[in-house]
C-alpha cells in the first residue's frame, strides 16, 4: 500500500477498532491464538472461538465456546479477528459468505497493532523475525530465503544480534512473539547467548513469545535445550523427508521436545511454492499492478529485523542480505529512533511504503492467490 498521509492512514478505521461496544469471535485457537487471547482477553470482550480442528469444536476453553466454521452468525456488533496462519484461507471462507474485511473482520497483526497504538499510543507488533545468519544446513533449489545463492553467506555474531534486538525494542512498546530465524538459527554458535540476552532483558517486559525456525537436522545439545525450557521457546520445523534424509531425525526431535514439555509446531508440506529467484524478474508490471501484487502476500508474510532495519517481508530482507541485487536496500531504518515516527514504523508494518511494494517484488512470484506455481518441497541442489 502507497503512503497517501503518512502518520495518519488507520485515524478511520481505528474508530471502529477501538469501539468498545463491539464483541469479537477469535478464528482460531492454536499458538497465535492463545498468544493473542491471553494478551487481549481483558481489553476487549471475545464472546467465542472458531476452530476447524473437529478435536477442539464444541469445547470450552476459559469458559469460552468453540465453534465450527459453520455454526456461528455475526449479529450486530459483533465481529471476527482471524487468529490463525492460514489467512488467506479463512478471508476467502468470510469473503464468500458476504463478510467484508476491515468491516466485519481483521486480520489478527493489523488489528492488535491499530488497537494498542490509538488505544494507549504504545506500539506493538504481533511478530518479527530476527534473522541470526545468512547459512543454511540445506540447499533447497528454490529457498524463499535464498540461502543456496548468498554471495556472503554467515552466522551474525553476538553483539550484531544484541545491536538488533536492542534498536528493535527501543521503538517497540511490546512485541507477541519474536522469532530467532535464517537460514537455519541452530548453526549459530552464539544462538545460546542471543536467547539468554534477549530473555533476560526483554522476556515477559517487552516481549510475550519466543520461537525458533529449524529444518531438525541439527539436534539441539543439553545447554540448548535448557535454555529452550527456560524462556519456554515454541520450536517450529518441517518435513522435508521425501528429498532430505532426515525421518529419524525429525522423530528423534520430537520425542525430544515431548520429553522436555516444550511447545512446538510440525508442518508437512505437499507442495512448495516457487517463489521465483532465480529468475530476472516475473514480468513486466506497472506500479499499480505490484501494489496489487504485494497486497496479497500481506496476510501471510512476516516482518523481518536484519542489521538495524525491520523489512516488510522475510523474502526482501533476505534479498537485501544476499550481495546479489544492485538496487538500494530497502526497509526503515531502526538507527535513527524518534518517539514521533511511531505511527509510521507501525504503518510500514502493516503494509504502507514510499511506492507502495519492496522492490523485490518485481523478481518474487508471491504467496497464494499471486502464485499457483507447485514445485518438489526442498529439492536440493
Amino acid at each position: 500500500m502507497k503512503w497517501e498521509n503518512r502518520g495518519h492512514e488507520y485515524d478511520e478505521l481505528a474508530k471502529n477498532i477501538c469501539d468498545g461496544n463491539t464483541k469479537y469471535y477469535l478464528w482460531g485457537i492454536g499458538i497465535l491464538g492463545e498468544s493473542f487471547y491471553n494478551d487481549f482477553s481483558k481489553r476487549i470482550s471475545i464472546i467465542g472461538f472458531i476452530d476447524s480442528n473437529p478435536l477442539k469444536q464444541g469445547k470450552w476453553i476459559d469458559g469460552v465456546y468453540v465453534y465450527t466454521p459453520d455454526e456461528f452468525v455475526l449479529k450486530e456488533n459483533e465481529k471476527i479477528i482471524i487468529a490463525t496462519g492460514w489467512v488467506k484461507q479463512v478471508s476467502d471462507i468470510l469473503v464468500k459468505r458476504g463478510y467484508k474485511k476491515n468491516e466485519d473482520f481483521y486480520l489478527l497483526d493489523n488489528f492488535s497493532t491499530i488497537y494498542m497504538m490509538y488505544k494507549y499510543n504504545e506500539l506493538h507488533l504481533e511478530k518479527v523475525d530476527m534473522f541470526c545468519n545468512t547459512v543454511c544446513s540445506l540447499k533447497c533449489k528454490h529457498c524463499s530465503a535464498l540461502m543456496p545463492y548468498q554471495k556472503n553467506g554467515r552466522n551474525y555474531s553476538l553483539s550484531e544480534m544484541k545491536d538488533n534486538v536492542d534498536l528493535i525494542f527501543k521503538w517497540v512498546d511490546y512485541m507477541h512473539i519474536l522469532s530467532f530465524s535464517g537460514g537455519d538459527a541452530m548453526l549459530n554458535p552464539n544462538l545460546i547467548d542471543i536467547i539468554k540476552y534477549t530473555g533476560e532483558k526483554y522476556k515477559g517486559r517487552k516481549v510475550q513469545d519466543f520461537e525458533l525456525y529449524t529444518n531438525a537436522i541439527i539436534m539441539p545439545s543439553k545447554e540448548m535445550l535448557e535454555v529452550w525450557k527456560k524462556y519456554n521457546v515454541i520450536i517450529r520445523f518441517t518435513n522435508y523427508t521425501k528429498n532430505v534424509p532426515q525421518r529419524q531425525k525429525i522423530y528423534e526431535m520430537i520425542n525430544l521436545l515431548r520429553e522436555n514439555n516444550l511447545k512446538y509446531d510440525y508442518v508437512q508440506f505437499e507442495k512448495w511454492l516457487d517463489m521465483g529467484y532465480p529468475q530476472e524478474t516475473n514480468g513486466i508490471l506497472m506500479d499499480a499492478e505490484l501494489i496489487e501484487h504485494c497486497k496479497e502476500c500481506s496476510p501471510v508474510i512476516s516482518s523481518c529485523l536484519n542489521k538495524g532495519k525491520l523489512f516488510y517481508c522475510s523474502p526482501s530482507c533476505a534479498a537485501a542480505a544476499s550481495g546479489l541485487f544492485e538496487h538500494e536496500e530497502e526497509g526503515f531504518s531502526l538507527l535513527d529512533y524518534n518517539e514521533n515516527r511511531k505511527r509510521e514504523l507501525m504503518e510500514f508494518y502493516t503494509g504502507y511504503s514510499e511506492k507502495g511494494y519492496p522492490e523485490y517484488c518485481k523478481r518474487c512470484n508471491g504467496f497464494f492467490n499471486n502464485n499457483n506455481m507447485l514445485i518438489e518441497v526442498a529439492e536440493q541442489l
